[in-house]
């Protein structure tokens, strides 16, 4: 038996002799801390919820907070949302009860759109239900056209944020998959459109992360928590969700015209059909009113410009609008814009006004800029160091009384998609004088060198038919017809 076997102090504990093996030291001391700093995440965690819902006129100082751009480090942004878009009412007490309901609201519509006809147990006779029948009752034609529907959803789902890792995950493409297409059934008026992948991307971004969390640090003594953030319930959650915020961007999807009048009143008689070149969808009538009224009325050099190019605001505005802004900005700044979007004092407002404020914005650069320049610039916009100034500016648009101006930043032209701003005044115009000599200079080369070639054919002419006709001889030149006289 050696010493180090035999050999015991008097005074050791056996918890001496436990940690002679150094790496089971460190397992216990990392585990240690693990559960040290989970009990501190969890005490954080019902604490910012107790300040955040528990406290008096919760609700308004939650839409001053995100306002503010203040929700970025908040544990319950995705409650926040919810609030703001009436999925739950603002009462602490009814938070629970109210996603109940909607969760089981979801359940019943899975079951009605989301079927397998094999499992279907009817009564209905084999010339009807089975996969060849051509009857328009048979469970088989829905079946088909569902698979069709999931297709192409499903073509789009696996294109979302290619960077984020959350997004290649199989059980969140089938819970996305899901959601649009029960939403599509639902809405057969709307049905789905290419892009509306894109506005429940960001929701299942935030309401995954935060889900996750409080499955993982909050105590079974968080019972309300737990509850209304179940993550055993993010589908449903994100459904209800979804579909509020669809009742807000639903208007720039449809492609139903909206009728116009022309003009004509009365018993006037009119000698000709006026044929009215003014949009004819929703969406495209809003951004024209918003460029050609809006933008008007708060730069109005910017509008001439805008005009005289002849850039029509659906070549730009319609990704903007539909995508609400999903592709002009990272996904974390997207975040902060939809805070303030979704607590604005009005949705719609708020995203045509945020689109004036990103037109000013630019301004700088697209009045240097030409038609392919300013189209560019407007499919490409530029990065911005602070992407809540663009929802500062436009409460300031919306209404100027109750909200306070925010500095007139600029993108500085020729930064590219720099995190740039400046407050100098767009430099003047080129001088005409430049653009004439320069096409004078290009004119005169050009007719020189026309000249030149004229005399050239001129001598060529003159010496094939001298020696083809001895005795002809070119008369005169009239215009770019030679004239051969025979003497």
């Amino acid at each position: 038996m050696s010493l180090d076997d035999s050999y015991r102090h008097p005074i050791s504990s056996e918890d001496y002799y436990l940690y002679q093996d150094k790496s089971l030291h460190s397992a216990l001391v990392i585990e240690k801390r693990v559960e040290l700093e989970e009990a501190n995440e969890c005490v954080t965690l019902e604490s910012e919820w107790e300040k955040a819902f528990h406290s008096s006129h919760f609700f308004i100082k939650l839409k001053e907070r995100a306002l503010s751009g203040k929700l970025v480090d908040f544990s319950f942004r995705s409650l926040a949302w919810r609030l703001f878009l009436g999925v739950i009412p603002p009462d602490i007490g009814m938070f629970a009860e109210a996603a109940f309901e909607e969760r089981d609201r979801y359940d019943i519509l899975k079951r009605r759109y989301v079927k397998d006809p094999h499992a279907l147990e009817t009564s209905m006779s084999l010339s009807v239900n089975n996969p060849l029948s051509q009857e328009e009752n048979s469970p088989w034609a829905q079946f088909f056209q569902d698979t069709e529907l999931r297709k192409e959803i499903m073509k789009d789902i696996s294109r979302t944020y290619p960077e984020e890792i959350l997004f290649e995950q199989e059980e969140i493409q089938s819970m996305m998959l899901n959601i649009l297409f029960i939403f599509a059934r639902e809405n057969p008026d709307v049905a789905y459109k290419q892009g509306m992948h894109e506005l429940l991307a960001p929701l299942v971004f935030v309401f995954h992360k935060e889900y996750k969390l409080v499955a993982d640090v909050a105590r079974p003594q968080s019972e309300l928590m737990l509850d209304v953030m179940s993550l055993n319930h993010l589908e449903h959650d994100l459904y209800c969700t979804y579909v509020k915020l669809m009742e807000h961007t639903v208007t720039y999807y449809r492609t139903d015209s909206v009728k116009r009048d022309v003009g004509s009143s009365g018993n006037t008689m009119r000698l000709f059909t006026q044929v009215s070149t003014r949009p004819s969808t929703y969406v495209v009538q809003k951004l024209h009113d918003l460029q050609n009224t809006v933008l008007r009325r708060f730069d109005a050099e910017l509008y001439q410009h805008l005009s005289k190019l002849g850039i029509e605001p659906q070549l730009y505005g319609l990704r903007w609008f539909r995508l609400l802004f999903g592709r002009e900005f990272t996904l974390p700044e997207l975040l902060v814009l939809w805070d303030g979007i979704f607590a604005g004092p009005n949705f719609s407002a708020m995203v045509e006004c945020i689109g004036i404020s990103m037109l000013l914005y630019v301004r700088q650069t697209l009045l240097c800029c030409d038609y392919a320049g300013c189209i560019s610039l407007l499919m490409r916009y530029p990065s911005i160091s602070n992407v809540h100034y663009f929802v500062q500016r436009a409460l300031f648009i919306y209404s100027p009384n109750n909200y306070k101006c925010p500095p007139n930043w600029q993108h500085r032209a020729g930064s590219g998609r720099s995190n740039s701003f400046t407050r100098t005044q767009p430099p003047p115009p080129s001088p005409p004088t430049t653009r004439t000599s320069s096409f004078t200079k290009t004119a005169s080369s050009s007719v020189a060198a026309l000249s030149e070639f004229s005399d050239s054919i001129k001598k060529k002419i003159s010496q094939t038919a001298s020696a083809a006709l001895p005795n002809s001889t070119i008369k005169s030149v009239i215009g770019n017809r030679y004239c051969i006289i025979f003497t």
